[in-house]
């Protein structure tokens, strides 16, 4: 029996024909304790604040911490390294989930560093990032959630890079690199992709009370 992978699935016409919009992306086997109110809130804010600046919205994923009281041996680990992101002109409010969030720069999995890691004797780091980001954090004891709110226009991302097989591993893992690699974005068709707002980014920029289209309280 033949896995399907979680961006091949995006990719089915069937999926992509009822996605209009930005969409979320849950696990089947989701047992969180974040309320989900506080994601899109904090999600929403941050784009509203992308396309006020002419940027195109980016995405939100969960990672939380494997070690701790209820940690499982042998758990499978996600590699990342984040970079602070610039500071909000409006101060978060208490329990907003702002001040938890970085920008993912480099995404992988903790196996996959290990075998760099033994081809390589070590583990090289391009100059390329530590130009664009002077300050960085390396996690490695963090999993993947597989919980994501993406902008509309990944589809298309997703659409032009036909060996992406998994939304993890391939899609954040790619389109984390290439906001700091030089050469990624053209070849990875980003530079198109972004060129033409999403039909999700032209309903916000007129109407940017994006909020008014959820219900929170029904989530």
């Amino acid at each position: 029996m033949q896995n399907t992978g979680t961006a091949d699935i995006l990719r089915l016409p069937e999926i992509q024909a009822i996605i209009d919009t930005n969409f979320l992306v849950l696990p089947c086997d989701l047992i969180c304790e974040l309320p989900g109110e506080s994601l899109l809130e904090t999600w929403m804010v941050q784009a509203a604040g992308m396309i006020s600046s002419q940027t195109s919205p980016g995405g939100l994923g969960v990672w939380f911490p494997t070690q701790g009281e209820h940690a499982v041996k042998g758990e499978e680990t996600s590699f990342l390294m984040t970079a602070k992101l610039p500071g909000a002109t409006v101060p978060p409010h208490g329990g907003s989930l702002r001040p938890h969030l970085s920008q993912v720069v480099y995404a992988t999995t903790t196996d996959a560093v290990n075998d760099i890691t033994e081809s390589k004797n070590s583990f090289p780091i391009r100059p390329g990032l530590l130009r664009k980001h002077g300050r960085i954090r390396m996690l490695t004891t963090a999993r993947d959630a597989h919980v994501y709110l993406f902008p509309h226009w990944i589809l298309d991302f997703i659409n032009q890079n036909s060996k992406f097989e998994s939304i993890s591993e391939d899609v954040i893992g790619w389109w984390a690199k290439a906001t700091w690699q030089d050469g990624l974005v053209p070849k990875l068709g980003l530079n198109t992709t972004l060129a033409s707002p999403s039909p999700s980014e032209d309903t916000e920029a007129s109407n940017p009370n994006i909020e008014d289209d959820i219900d929170l309280q029904n989530l």
